[in-house]
């Protein structure tokens, strides 16, 4: 892990969704305390049960989160992307880590420390508001997706998990490219099935023509096509 301020390498953090509610000021008043921060592929950024100390913006690379049960079966609970934060739980209330956090590629963050995330809370009421907004957008998330590990097939649940990254990349004229997305193993962990259904159930959407699929991406070619699918496996 490599370290250094991060005033000179702030472009584009200001328009961090977690930022959305600050003025120029507000901004400027914090970017000073930032510390960027470099990861290797296969790092751990946050380790589980880890004594809980500030947060992460990601600028580059992909992290996933999870965490493995007793008997050794990893659960998946998300890729975390740029313009993506992550370590917001523990900082809020000062418990341990609750999830391990590793890069999937190289990665730059901007750390922002404990000390630094109290004062924004307690002094820039926009922070707090987007924070609490992303909070429960993810607690609707991870309840939604406890509905369908529950009530839908496992070939649904890859469907849906491709429907939700192909939106949050952007689909454009009905396609867009996925770019590291995870392994299958590690999209079985967030979809909660095996590497073997991923495979398989990626492998006949290939043939269907509605993905394409490569080592490291996955095309969608069709985003109306998974939909239609999602839709008839629900029915």
């Amino acid at each position: 892990m490599e370290t250094s301020t991060a005033d000179e390498h702030l472009a584009g953090i200001a328009d961090f969704r977690i930022f959305r509610y600050f003025d120029s000021d507000q901004f400027a008043s914090v970017k000073s305390d930032f510390r960027k921060v470099k990861f290797r592929r296969g790092d751990s950024v946050i380790r589980d049960e880890a004594k809980s100390s500030g947060m992460y913006l990601v600028c580059s690379g992909n992290l996933f989160s999870k965490k493995y049960s007793r008997n050794g079966t990893e659960v998946g609970f998300s890729i975390i992307t740029a313009g993506d934060y992550t370590g917001e739980l523990g900082a809020v209330d000062g418990k341990p880590r609750w999830a391990n956090v590793i890069c999937l590629d190289d990665a730059e963050l901007i750390f922002v420390s404990q000390t630094l995330f109290d004062r924004m809370i307690e002094e820039i009421p926009g922070f707090g508001r987007a924070l609490l907004e992303d909070l429960v957008s993810m607690a609707r998330s991870l309840s939604q997706r406890l509905f369908e590990r529950n009530a839908a097939s496992a070939r649904s649940r890859v469907i849906l998990f491709l429907l939700r990254s192909a939106a949050k990349a952007g689909v454009v004229d009905d396609r867009v490219t996925l770019s590291r997305v995870g392994t299958h193993a590690q999209i079985a962990a967030l979809v909660g099935t095996q590497r073997e259904v991923v495979t398989r159930e990626l492998t006949k959407l290939s043939r269907i023509k509605a993905i394409r699929n490569t080592r490291n991406t996955i095309e969608i070619c069709s985003y109306e096509m998974l939909r239609r699918l999602a839709s008839v496996d629900a029915a």
